[in-house]
């Protein structure tokens, strides 16, 4: 029989995903041209979750409504589910346009840099937006977020565009480019785990 040949693939549905809408209730996050950081965050990681789940993944979402979550709400839900990855998505202002996707490294340094430039690469390559790169530092200051800082499993932190960037805000605003950036993400996430389909 040949069942040993699938010994070599990772099953997705062993796999569990924390999904983190950056910001909620109280907090709205940044804001411009008529848009809200909290709802494009949500909205996106809501397509996100619906991907990975079609894939096979179990996924945890820190928020699935506009609800308020102190940051140590959130890397203390990622630790007690024991999850494989986490990742956090936010939207960036103050000056600058495209994607950037951030890590620290703390406990998982060399894996969330590697999922952070996975993650990175397969949005630019589903959006064609500008590519701002990836950042971070293994215990310096940059990148040093609380929820990829005390989480324990690799992590990393995309910003999805500048809210407050007319060209960006327009794409901000589609629904198109929300769903490619959900897809780069999961798309990520699978190269990271060499999930290919």
């Amino acid at each position: 029989s040949n069942i040993w040949l699938h010994s070599n693939f990772v099953k997705p549905t062993s796999k569990v995903i924390i999904i983190d809408p950056g910001h909620g209730g109280k907090d709205p996050g940044a804001t411009g041209y008529n848009l809200i950081e909290k709802d494009i965050n949500l909205d996106i990681a809501k397509r996100v979750q619906r991907l990975l789940e079609e894939a096979g993944f179990k996924v945890i979402m820190t928020r699935t409504t506009d609800k308020y979550l102190t940051l140590q709400e959130r890397s203390s839900l990622a630790n007690n589910a024991n999850a494989d990855l986490f990742v956090s998505i936010h939207t960036n202002s103050g000056g600058g346009h495209g994607v950037e996707t951030w890590w620290y490294g703390k406990y998982e340094g060399e894996k969330s840099k590697e999922l952070a430039t996975h993650i990175q690469n397969e949005i630019i390559k589903e959006t064609g937006t500008n590519n701002r790169g990836v950042k971070g530092s293994m215990n310096g200051k940059e990148g040093n977020f609380h929820v990829n800082r005390e989480t324990k499993m690799p992590s990393a932190l995309v910003e999805v565009g500048f809210i407050d960037n007319a060209t960006d805000a327009n794409k901000l605003k589609s629904s198109t480019y929300r769903s490619q950036v959900a897809r780069g993400i999961v798309n990520g996430i699978k190269k990271f785990f060499q999930i290919f389909s």
